[in-house]
């Protein structure tokens, strides 16, 4: 087991060059994200999901800072505002708009997606422990 996948199983792991590697294809994103025009929003998601993978109608807006961007979940029409920092060593999962419908129905509230307000701190890197 190489130390990526000793990181992805939640162990205890050294960063080694396969995970500096990683983590340099992640901050070429961030670097690219984080200096791009800030009226072009189509440029803007389209980074945005190449950094997380799997994502739908999310946008952020930069400056954003993550580990590994490809440990973040996020649920349809995902928003984070300005200097977003997820520290992503563990996976992050955010609310997605079915568990805010689930709470809408609860609360009688409205609203879809998931709003991060600016200068949020979402640190990840300890290991949920069963």
């Amino acid at each position: 087991m190489d130390m990526r996948e000793r990181r992805d199983a939640q162990l205890a792991y050294i960063s080694d060059q396969s995970v500096f590697e990683e983590m340099a294809v992640t901050r070429k994103l961030l670097q690219k994200l984080n200096f791009m025009d800030r009226s072009d929003f189509e440029g803007i998601a389209r980074v945005v999901k190449e950094l997380l993978g799997k994502s739908e109608n999310a946008m952020i807006n930069p400056p954003f800072f993550c580990d590994y961007g490809s440990h973040i979940e996020v649920g349809k029409n995902f928003f984070a505002n300005y200097n977003c920092t997820m520290l992503d060593v563990a996976k992050i999962k955010e609310i997605d708009d079915e568990a805010w419908e689930e709470i809408e129905r609860m609360t009688e509230e409205r609203g879809k997606g998931v709003t991060i307000q600016p200068g949020l701190r979402n640190y990840c890197a300890d290991r949920e422990k069963a």
